[in-house]
């Protein structure tokens, strides 16, 4: 999964105002003004923000007489500051009207957990938004700010974007903390209901909610064969052992393998594809491998481009003769002509030049010409390979 973002520094649209009697020097000097503004912002925001997708800093300065107006938004109250004074070290006077947030409105409680099986995070307000990420129920988000009935929302692996206020139970620091020290079962069936009493599904028995793998609840109790659990909202109902794991257990026993990677990999088969997901009800290309690694213990950034700048790099060569199952390979575009890198697919490296990947579904395909499964147009995208696991 790949996106195109624009910054929301909105450099080339300095407004200018001024008197009669200096309109002129102040059009001499725009020129010059302007460029020393974009080269600071440029500057603070590559050390606070160099991904717009994982952090905050929407500034937009307007030009009003011998001041700079500065309107928007950052999460870091040092990336405001850094600003402010690289400015005035320049002679240039700025007004702050910048945000730090989380916003004041939303007082100690800025951090939330999710409630829902899946929350939908997206990258504008409003149910027809493009899906940015997902994040399951039991999980931590940071809530930057409110608008209308959406939150913007930060998952833990930085990505930013709007949930619904239904999504999520907004909470303070402190009820986060109760949250991760309070005994808690993960689910590692692919699907499953909590139900109102032991016993699943029969006549009178109604279901409290669906849960996906990965999903984090509160152990409460047991009753036989089944866990009596606590949704964040405080919702209970009762769970199938079997399809549970006490959390801190399954934490300590995961082993981060290429043949374990390539198990869970290989569970998913035939799992859909769907743009921003990142669960066992349908994944994209990086939403895949997210999952996949994270099943055993190793937390991956969100998208194919932040993945690609983690691990380290591994050399490709015509027979593949490098790799180890567990690497990922990133398919796009090479570095040519002036033109950059662009990553634009990932996919889980197997052996004998066999991949898994999310396209369409979750699928096998091969680099091999001879094989059933050959896929040419991903050998020739092939752009390089990224090792995150120990050496075999």
């Amino acid at each position: 999964m790949n996106k195109k973002f624009v910054w929301l520094l909105l450099l080339g649209c300095l407004c200018f105002t001024g008197c009669a009697t200096s309109r002129s020097e102040k059009r001499d000097n725009a020129p010059e003004l302007e460029s020393a503004v974009t080269t600071t912002f440029q500057a603070v925001a590559a050390k606070h923000a160099p991904d717009p997708r994982l952090a905050i800093f929407r500034i937009q300065p307007e030009r009003t007489g011998d001041f700079l107006i500065l309107r928007g938004e950052v999460e870091s109250a040092a990336a405001k500051q850094e600003l402010i004074e690289s400015l005035k070290s320049q002679g240039i006077k700025a007004v702050d009207r910048i945000t730090v947030l989380p916003a004041a409105d939303l007082g100690e409680a800025t951090w939330g957990i999710v409630r829902i099986s899946v929350a939908n995070v997206r990258d504008e307000k409003g149910h027809g938004a493009e899906l940015g990420t997902q994040v399951l129920m039991g999980h931590v988000v940071r809530v930057w700010k409110k608008e209308g009935g959406w939150y913007y929302v930060q998952s833990s692996d930085r990505y930013l974007g709007w949930t619904g206020d239904d999504s999520f139970v907004r909470v303070t620091k402190e009820q986060v903390n109760e949250w991760n020290a309070t005994p808690r079962v993960i689910v590692t069936d692919y699907e499953d209901r909590v139900w109102q009493q032991p016993g699943g599904k029969r006549r009178g028995n109604l279901p409290v909610s669906d849960v996906v793998a990965g999903a984090l609840l509160k152990k409460v109790g047991e009753e036989g064969d089944w866990l009596k659990v606590e949704l964040p909202d405080g919702r209970a109902g009762y769970l199938a052992k079997q399809s549970t794991m006490d959390f801190e257990a399954w934490r300590d026993s995961r082993q981060a393998t290429g043949a374990n990677i390539e198990e869970s990999a290989k569970s998913l088969l035939g799992v859909p594809y769907l743009w921003g997901g990142t669960s066992t009800k349908g994944v994209d290309c990086s939403g895949f491998t997210k999952t996949v690694f994270y099943m055993n213990g190793v937390q991956l950034l969100r998208n194919a481009s932040h993945q690609a700048r983690q691990g380290m790099d591994i050399a490709l060569d015509p027979e593949f003769r490098n790799l180890q199952k567990g690497d990922l390979l990133f398919f796009g575009s090479r570095a040519s002509r002036g033109k950059p890198e662009r990553i634009t697919h990932v996919g889980i490296y197997l052996d004998n030049k066999q991949f898994i990947h999310s396209s369409g579904l979750v699928k096998l395909n091969s680099f091999d010409p001879k094989s059933p499964i050959y896929k040419e147009s991903r050998l020739k995208s092939l752009v390089r390979a990224r090792r995150y696991l120990p050496e075999e």
